[in-house]
């Protein structure tokens, strides 16, 4: 994952370049520098529903994690380690589109 993006697009021009619909149009809020140590709400397009740019936070939290600190230590997952690291173990498959321009 990147640390910093960007995603200065506005709602309807994103929504019209993927054919999808915002689930929640005062959550998207264009910004010119998103950092990911602050786990913000990003959207994203998922698997499961291709139409709608959802927003979701920043980070991956595997399903066995008693508390949300893991993140900190999952923040820069990379695919070469992917099957050494359990916490990765069963997200390799779950994949998502970030809505980013930068």
């Amino acid at each position: 994952m990147c640390f910093h993006s960007k995603q200065t697009i506005l709602t309807l021009e994103v929504q019209s370049r993927f054919d999808s619909t915002i689930d929640n149009p005062v959550e998207f809020k264009p910004s010119a520098h998103i950092n990911g140590f602050e786990y913000p709400k990003t959207p994203v397009i998922i698997d499961e529903k291709p139409n709608i740019i959802a927003h979701y936070n920043w980070g991956l939290i595997p399903a066995w994690a008693k508390d949300e600190e893991i993140k900190k230590y999952t923040l820069n997952v990379k695919i070469e380690t992917v099957n050494e690291k359990p916490s990765l173990k069963n997200s390799v498959d779950n994949r998502c589109l970030v809505i980013a321009n930068g």
